[in-house]
């Protein structure tokens, strides 16, 4: 679950650039 989580937030992080 937290590395799901580590993904999606890194997403957010690309999404945000």
């Amino acid at each position: 679950q937290i590395i799901f989580d580590g993904l999606y937030r890194l997403m957010v992080q690309l999404d945000l650039l």
